[in-house]
């Protein structure tokens, strides 16, 4: 699990997307009808880390993402949207997830929906099971990543989820 959230682990993700089309949400919700299968539409909600590191791993494997940035400065949106990215600041409407397999790396654990709808749980799982499970010739995939679960190296994530359990513990003994 803790190699799922690793640069290594995106930069693995990256390589076995580029055998597929690659859409940016834009350019997806441009499209009058659906791509043909299998096909990938890249989302990266960017926090307070790594999001720079993400969209240079995405790009080295020609694969165009959009991030959406909640508050960030100008010069970080400018440097991924030089990438080739979509940067957005609003959060997109009009996907159609009933046609989609939704994978997310919320709260730093992978869960897959198959029909995702909102306040839905969807099934826990990890990267190496998505790689080997979900990228087939009939795959039509929304993956949406989370830049701050993601990691140079593995001790550095499990320092970050380390302090996060000290954090919650400290909140619950308050």
């Amino acid at each position: 699990m803790f190699f799922d959230f690793t640069y290594a682990a995106f930069d693995h993700f990256c390589a076995q997307s580029a055998h597929m089309p690659v859409f940016a949400l834009s350019d997806y919700l441009s499209r009058t009808t659906l791509p043909p299968l299998p096909y990938l539409i890249l989302r990266i909600d960017v926090g307070h880390m790594h999001a720079l590191d993400l969209a240079r791993i995405a790009s080295w494997h020609s694969l165009r993402a959009s991030f959406y940035f909640q508050d960030a400065s100008p010069d970080a949106m400018h440097a991924v949207s030089a990438l080739g990215h979509e940067v957005m600041t609003e959060a997109p409407a009009g996907i159609n997830f009933a046609q989609l397999t939704y994978l997310s790396d919320i709260g730093g654990y992978w869960h897959l929906y198959d029909f995702y709808q909102p306040r839905q749980r969807g099934r826990r799982t990890s990267l190496r099971a998505v790689l080997r499970d979900s990228f087939h010739p009939h795959s039509a995939l929304y993956v949406h990543f989370h830049t701050d679960y993601w990691f140079p190296r593995p001790w550095n994530l499990f320092s970050f989820r380390l302090r996060r359990l000290r954090q919650f513990r400290q909140l619950q003994a308050d």
